[in-house]
């Protein structure tokens, strides 16, 4: 019989080779999700549920008519909850900790079937970088009130994982032409409901699904019916969950509340309004992702020894974001709030040129230089996630929760950062090894 010797099992090269299989950062993952989660409380608004659904005598139909006409479109998600709270608040902290899991776990196959021909970092150490970021690379306050408070938490990060799930089939029919098993799209038109009954969700499904659908459509020279049916329950439902009675009287509500000179703004005003918050953001709760993106499509972009223009034209945005840190220059940085939006001065305008320039920019970058061909899901996770954060501007939640809308914007650039990640990482080796013969040969 072969006996286990727990010295050999802890030498350093099994201990690496037992990293590279997928089951131990699974295992990994799922343990700080539950050691996380299972000791998370109620807060105010997960007893106020409890409450408003044990009014109506535990009758979910009932709850959803008045939810719907008098508070939210977010039936949907909501519904789930408050079905599981009256079962037990125990088993949402369960959930809640499989779905943090789930997150990562997707947007860890986002990246990984994403990446090029080069080979990258091993998918255990993706995941647990990816699992960093999402648990200690965000604020504490941010974290709590997203992904830990339960009533939140359905929609950010259970809409997030509902979202990617319904398009991963999308993207491997872009990327590889494959056709995925007639379950997996039923399940993913499932999961498409799910992500439309929350506004950001269901917003980001339609905007990527739809990039998906035509991008594979022209590689493969015909639309997938399957896809294209995932495409249309989620984004009819999105706008029909939008649409609902209960957004517009809480839309009022809220402005009434938080921002009485709401109705005052224009249009333009509010769409100034949102592109300013996110490019303030940029700077701040989101210059992580932004920054790291930027750095790493810079190393790429040399390391493929690119032309010396590409290589500044690269390096703008890491200059651009890196200089805020060491010199926050008024003529670059100063964006308008709420209290000055009617009063846009010349440094408002000139700092919100130059802050969508460095996004188109860093955006055009990710699509044309970073992968083995044009990369559309990349640029698209990149713009869609900054793009999710202007359209806030056009209500009045920019103003009480905004960092939470700005945490679900930081989990979508998780994709596009490891992507740059991924492959800077995979050049750097190719590059090495370039190198190596030739110092042998010397």
């Amino acid at each position: 019989m072969r006996r286990y010797s727990l010295k050999k099992a802890i030498e350093p090269v099994r201990v690496i080779r037992a990293m590279e299989e997928q089951w131990l950062s699974v295992c990994i993952l799922l343990a700080v999700a539950f050691a996380l989660n299972l000791g998370q409380p109620l807060r105010l608004d997960d007893a106020a549920f409890m409450r408003m659904y044990a009014k109506d005598g535990s009758n979910l139909w009932t709850w959803a008519q008045e939810y719907w006409t008098t508070w939210s479109g977010r039936v949907l998600p909501h519904a789930v909850f408050v079905v599981l709270m009256d079962i037990s608040p125990g088993l949402v902290n369960v959930i809640n900790a499989l779905m943090q899991a789930v997150c990562i776990y997707l947007a860890g196959m986002f990246i990984i079937n994403n990446p090029g021909r080069r080979r990258g970092l091993s998918w255990s150490m993706l995941l647990v970088l990816i699992m960093g970021f999402f648990y200690l690379g965000t604020e504490h306050a941010v974290l709590e009130v997203s992904a830990f408070w339960k009533t939140a938490a359905v929609l950010y990060v259970w809409g997030y994982a509902a979202m990617l799930f319904a398009l991963y089939p999308m993207l491997k029919l872009y990327l590889r032409g494959e056709d995925s098993p007639l379950t997996q799209w039923i399940l993913a038109g499932c999961a498409a409901l799910y992500a439309a009954g929350f506004e950001q969700s269901g917003g980001f499904f339609a905007a990527m699904g739809l990039i998906l659908l035509l991008a594979a459509a022209l590689r493969t020279g015909k639309i997938s019916v399957k896809a294209l049916i995932v495409w249309v329950v989620g984004t009819v439902f999105t706008f029909f969950f939008i649409m609902s009675p209960g957004n517009f009287i809480r839309y009022s509500e809220e402005i009434l509340f938080w921002f009485p000179d709401f109705g005052l703004l224009s249009t333009g005003d509010r769409l100034f309004l949102g592109i300013s918050y996110t490019l303030r953001y940029c700077l701040t709760d989101l210059f992580v992702p932004v920054f790291v993106t930027a750095v790493g499509t810079f190393v790429i972009v040399c390391l493929r020894k690119n032309s010396v223009f590409a290589k500044a034209v690269a390096l703008l945005p890491v200059v651009y974001y890196g200089l805020y840190r060491i010199y926050k220059a008024p003529l670059l940085y100063d964006y308008a709030f709420p209290d000055s939006v009617r009063g846009f001065t010349a440094n408002n305008w000139t700092a919100v040129f130059f802050g969508i320039f460095h996004v188109f920019l860093l955006t055009i970058l990710l699509f044309m230089c970073t992968g083995d061909r044009l990369d559309t899901v990349t640029s698209a996770f990149y713009a869609g996630g900054l793009a999710e954060s202007v359209i806030m501007g056009y209500t009045p939640t920019i103003i009480v929760s905004m960092s939470r809308c700005v945490f679900f914007c930081r989990e979508i650039l998780m994709v596009p950062m490891f992507c740059v990640v991924y492959r800077a990482f995979a050049e750097a080796v190719a590059f090495a090894r370039k190198k190596q013969p030739k110092e042998s040969a010397a």
